[in-house]
């Protein structure tokens, strides 16, 4: 029951101890992914999201209630099913440890440079506004920290509780949470980031034609300029493989896309030169793919 109760829908080999620990999951490896689905995991619920935060209020209010009501054995009231103050389910003190440290700060380096993506992409950001913001949340967050720093300072002072060097850490810049764009501040950075976490393919330029030309400069020395015609393409055989591995991708893909009514042209694979192809018409497993003017069809 744990699993199901806990289960990523987006990744289903992910599967968390506690809803907190899933909900954390989910927003920082998933929800800045584009496309980003997911499926309500709890029983009797099948309801999909194309947003966290309207994920999260789900989990939380709905089907955490009504689990409660209907296995009121195996979820107590002392578990995270209640809410703190800003909508985040309680969790029962997990022991720190380095490897846990470290884990939590590549999946938020990662919902970082996902963020920076997705931000870019759909409010069409220049180069340099897409840079002017990530500094300006660097310092917010630095900002917010060190406030955060001296009223936790204040609170131990006020009883008694020794500060030690361990809980100052936290909120030093040497802590790689505290410091999510440390990497990402510059656009080879997030470039190098991209490739290497992410699997970027690099466009690839190309030189069509190259055209030589002899002129003299005004000084009477004869020079040789060249003109290139270059052209710039994504391979498209790395693309469809990096494209496979989304699982929502690869189920459409699968899928025949041939009508069910024969009366109705709903796709290129109705159409009578597809039907008739000496490939296409006898093996259904081929990969079809039909490119157009502006876009690509598989």
């Amino acid at each position: 029951m744990a699993r199901a109760l806990h289960s990523c829908s987006y990744c289903s080999d992910f599967v968390a101890p506690t809803t907190k620990r899933l909900l954390r999951h989910v927003k920082l490896v998933h929800s800045q992914e584009p496309g980003f689905k997911i499926r309500c995991s709890y029983p009797h619920c099948s309801r999909n999201f194309s947003n966290y935060r309207t994920y999260q209020n789900h989990l939380i209010r709905h089907c955490r209630q009504r689990l409660t009501r209907e296995y009121p054995n195996e979820v107590s009231g002392n578990e995270e099913g209640r809410t703190e103050e800003h909508g985040e389910p309680n969790e029962e003190v997990q022991p720190d440890t380095t490897a846990l440290t470290e884990n939590i700060a590549n999946d938020v380096r990662n919902f970082c440079a996902k963020w920076i993506l997705k931000t870019s992409e759909l409010r069409k950001l220049t180069r340099k506004a897409s840079l002017g913001i990530v500094e300006d949340v660097s310092g917010l967050i630095r900002q917010i920290c060190s406030i955060l720093h001296q009223q936790v300072s204040r609170h131990l002072l006020r009883n008694n509780i020794s500060i030690t060097d361990d809980l100052m850490d936290i909120f030093s810049e040497s802590n790689d949470v505290i410091t999510p764009f440390r990497s990402l501040t510059t656009f080879h950075q997030q470039l190098n980031f991209y490739k290497e976490n992410f699997n970027l393919i690099m466009p690839r330029k190309e030189i069509i034609s190259e055209k030589r030309f002899l002129f003299t400069t005004c000084g009477g020395k004869h020079k040789v300029k060249v003109q290139r015609e270059e052209v710039f393409y994504v391979p498209i055989i790395d693309t469809l493989k990096q494209m496979l591995q989304n699982k929502t991708i690869l189920k459409e893909v699968m899928m025949s896309h041939v009508s069910d009514n024969d009366s109705i042209m709903a796709d290129f694979c109705d159409g009578t030169h597809f039907k008739s192809h000496s490939l296409f018409s006898v093996d259904q497993s081929t990969l079809h793919l039909h490119l157009y003017y502006d876009e690509l069809e598989l």
